[in-house]
């Protein structure tokens, strides 16, 4: 403010006149857009990371594949969008333009992104033209506006608010102004606007800019401080729910002393008080917070208008120059269904990435209510699942609405949308591509149903009872999505009972790893994939078939299927069917035992394609695994089946009845037995990180590769004895401390928020020093803690875990941070160092292989817990 008023009373002083100009605020993502002539190559830049693009096909390199590049390259996307609609001329006039200026506008509507004003689609809105000299802030607005409109550039809204030659006058103008805006709502205003304080041209003196600066709504503001709020309390320990009312309530008086409000601040006061019962209520992560608060505030002002019938005034029309929106909870106010259905003006992302939160209705009176069962099976294709649902179906009561989703069917789907071609090269990636979005389409159908439960119940007169079955194959890492999917999408009116379905089965290990099935169970699968004739998805005429299989198989390795687990994950009952023959009962030779054994071994994760090596051996394994002359294991006695269809049936028939609270009844064993409760003994969280379990028994063959690259005996002292643990491998993401700052408080969150997703972790260098430990410098795509270098143990003997990244740091730090060229190929004479290095207080020799080419590892994150008395290294 002091600089505003010394620059504007030396103009006064020199009897300059200044003309106020007012332009819009967009709501959305810094975009920068400029032209380099020398490279011949447009330049696209986000706040702090920018990319060099001729073309929209350079978007495709690898390098723009990193996370850091997603703003940059959704900006030269769009921009290459709109080039696509202009003439040679325009586009030849941008040139000269941006090559000694550039245009800074906001790159809205992007899916995921959008703050507190939604817009309908992608798009950029430009409102500056900077010179690239810097000789003035920017360009003046009336030029920077007849640039935009003369190449049909969206921009924001312009006015000039009047022209002033004393101080008076403009102390006059700038207060109406103010106070103009900061009692405007949002949707009269969006965010605010941007005030440019412009030198008027004089006979002998050009126009030009002086200064700038922003006013907001305060409506726009006390959202923000709301934000602020709610992701405190989630992340704090310590600070009671009322005590941040208290100070929102206490801030916001501050802030609106002596303006006017667009409503009482009462109401934002109880629609502060909504929003944080809301989380309470359905555990919104802080990550969630952030990034889909738009959504959050739907979701909390359909609640809170129907509680207490204050509907907003309807959003003005839009401006065909700014592009301007409607305000999301404005548009979906009034009505609940409003609120849960997808709509291009009312949705903060599109209809195709949409799961909402919907609120709840209170005071349900029990007889409005309605239970649903919700049956989760977890397990392999082939498992049977299918023609279990329809035992079940035929023995449930007539008073039962049912609805079955079928991923299969919703892949299906995608792939003919997609003209799959089984015959096609590249007929993987398709598929890949399909199966995304039939997951989409499937999550999305569950939530369409959960959300429409009153009027699909209109089927089934005089019930309240449904049961809604997931037709899909779950490994572990899923259940989190398929239990948020369920408790996101449930209305007040819906009591929902989640019940895992799994087969009855015995564990198995296998090189180092504990699968919660047995090789009996997959053989079975296998056996009865090969002879699917016809199916959606998964074929046995197609070769592909048992690698996908024994692809879901690997996901559960190292993973507990206990009932303790499952409650824990959500689910209010745990059945368990024979799915298959037992064990004990099954013919399976040793040869075709050893020939599965090693056939789950080579399998490489669904991320990486087999080497062709790996899938010759795979095809002959699968020869020994289903020799010609074996005859194939019948399937289960029908009566069998038919008695778990039976108790299956009655179990539910009794949840119905006594169905006010599920978490009442013992979750129930197939021989009908009660499973016995147990207590979790206390954990103590220690760390989050990469799950890379599945990745052991690749450890030892590594550490004496880079032992005999040195022809030296550097892994002896590091032998098989001191391999890290092969369940706890893994690449640390943060560290949980009893006091710790913010930052790893909101890292901690985050982790949290992604447990059970999948990372990728390559490793470059292998790095060992004898006797001490032996360890992997890496690269993640998931977000790290501060100053922590990405790496994994992968063998200790004298030091413990935790020295491997002060090991690290030592080696490859320079002024505290890891150089890029890293990660570099190495070349003949740097594959192999050998280098002395002081690590605390000791100085060290370490033995360093670059490996040609990085390894790829892949795993779940993982929350890493001691139990209760225990003290294990911290790594």
């Amino acid at each position: 403010m002091q600089q505003l008023a010394r620059v504007i009373d030396s103009s006064f002083a020199a009897r300059h006149r200044v003309e106020v100009y007012k332009m819009g605020k967009a709501n959305g993502e810094n975009a920068q857009v400029s032209f380099c002539p020398r490279l011949g190559r447009w330049i696209a830049c986000s706040k702090n990371v920018g990319i060099a693009v001729s073309t929209r096909e350079d978007l495709n390199l690898d390098v723009y594949s990193d996370s850091r590049y997603l703003f940059a390259t959704r900006i030269a996307e769009t921009w290459f969008e709109f080039l696509a609609t202009r003439s040679a001329a325009q586009i030849e006039e941008l040139k000269q333009i941006l090559s000694s200026n550039t245009f800074v506008g906001e790159l809205v509507g992007a899916a995921g992104h959008q703050h507190l004003v939604v817009y309908d689609h992608q798009h950029l809105i430009f409102y500056a033209v900077v010179p690239l000299d810097m000789t003035t802030p920017c360009v003046p607005p009336p030029a920077a506006i007849d640039i935009f409109d003369r190449l049909g550039i969206t921009r924001v809204t312009s006015s000039l608010l009047g022209t002033v030659s004393n101080r008076a006058e403009f102390v006059d103008l700038l207060s109406r102004t103010s106070a103009e805006i900061a009692s405007a709502s949002i949707e009269q205003e969006e965010e605010g606007v941007v005030v440019y304080f412009v030198q008027a041209a004089e006979p002998d003196l050009p126009t030009q800019t002086l200064l700038l600066g922003k006013l907001k709504t305060l409506e726009y503001r006390l959202y923000r401080k709301l934000r602020e709020k709610l992701s405190s309390y989630v992340l704090s320990k310590h600070t009671t729910r009322s005590k941040r009312l208290r100070m929102y309530e206490q801030e916001s008086k501050e802030l609106a002393q002596n303006h006017s409000m667009p409503k009482p601040l009462e109401y934002y006061f109880s629609f502060a008080r909504a929003a944080f019962n809301f989380i309470d209520k359905y555990q919104w992560p802080e990550r969630d917070i952030r990034d889909r608060y738009l959504d959050l505030l739907t979701a909390v002002r359909a609640e809170y208008d129907t509680l207490v019938n204050m509907t907003p005034d309807a959003s003005p029309s839009s401006s065909s120059s700014s592009s301007r929106p409607a305000l999301s909870f404005a548009a979906v106010a009034g009505a609940a269904a409003s609120a849960v259905q997808p709509s291009s003006t009312s949705m903060a992302t599109p209809a195709s990435e949409w799961r909402v939160v919907a609120p709840p209705r209170p005071l349900i009176a029990p007889s409005d209510q309605i239970h649903c069962t919700v049956l989760i099976p977890i397990g392999i294709p082939g498992m049977g699942k299918t023609t279990m649902y329809e035992l079940i179906r035929s023995r449930l009561a007539a008073d039962i609405a049912l609805h079955v989703v079928s991923s299969d069917e919703c892949t299906n789907r995608e792939l003919r949308r997609f003209k799959y071609d089984p015959m096609d090269k590249d007929k993987q990636k398709v598929f890949r591509r399909a199966a995304q979005e039939g997951s989409k389409t499937f999550f999305r159908t569950i939530g369409d149903i959960l959300r429409q439960s009153n009027r699909l119940l209109r089927s089934v007169p005089k019930t309240n009872k449904m049961l809604l079955m997931f037709d899909k194959n779950h490994p572990p890492n899923a259940l989190n999505r398929a239990i948020s999917t369920v408790m996101q999408n449930c209305p007040a009116h819906l009591v929902v009972h989640p019940i895992a379905i799994l087969p009855q089965t015995l564990s198995c290990a296998i090189q180092r790893q504990d699968y919660p099935l047995s090789l009996e169970f997959l053989h079975q699968c296998l056996q009865r994939v090969r002879r699917r004739v016809g199916h959606p998805t998964l074929n046995g005429t197609e070769p592909e078939y048992a690698l996908t299989v024994v692809r879901f198989f690997k996901l559960f390795a190292n993973q507990s299927l206990e009932d303790e687990v499952l409650r824990e994950c959500g689910f209010k009952m745990v059945l368990r069917f024979p799915f298959t023959v037992q064990e004990d009962a099954y013919p399976f030779t040793e040869s075709q035992r050893g020939a599965l054994s090693r056939l789950v071994q080579i399998t490489p994760p669904f991320e990486r394609e087999p080497a062709p090596e790996t899938l010759q051996e795979f095809n002959q394994l699968l020869d020994t695994v289903f020799p010609s002359s074996s005859s194939e294991v019948a399937e289960p006695a029908v009566a069998s089946l038919a008695e778990v269809g039976n108790l299956f049936a009655s179990s539910i028939a009794s949840t119905f009845e006594s169905a006010i609270n599920i978490a009442a009844i013992e979750p129930i064993s197939m021989r009908g037995k009660s499973s016995e409760k147990t207590t979790p003994a206390k954990r103590r969280l220690l760390y989050a990180g990469i799950d890379l379990a599945q990745h052991a028994a690749q450890v030892e063959p590594l550490l004496a590769e880079t032992s005999n690259k040195f022809a030296q005996s550097c892994f002896v002292d590091l032998s098989v004895a001191g391999l890290y643990p092969a369940e706890g491998l893994h690449l640390t993401a943060v560290f949980w401390r009893d006091r710790t700052p913010d930052p790893t408080e909101v890292m901690y969150s985050y982790a949290r928020s992604v447990e059970g997703s999948l990372f990728e972790a390559q490793l470059y260098k292998i790095v060992i020093v004898p006797g001490k430990v032996a360890c992997a410098l890496a690269r993640t795509n998931a977000r790290l803690e501060k100053d922590q270098i990405a790496h994994v143990t992968l063998a200790t003997g004298g030091w413990r875990a935790a020295q491997s990244g002060h090991l690290l740091k030592a080696l490859f730090y320079v002024n505290r941070a890891l150089p890029e060229d890293v990660y570099a190929p190495p070349s003949a004479a740097s594959e192999c160092e050998q280098r002395t290095v002081q690590v605390g207080d000791e100085t060290v020799t370490a033995f360093i292989h670059s490996l040609s080419a990085p390894l790829d590892w892949t795993g779940p994150m993982k929350m890493y817990y001691a139990e209760s008395g225990s003290s294990p290294a911290r790594n």
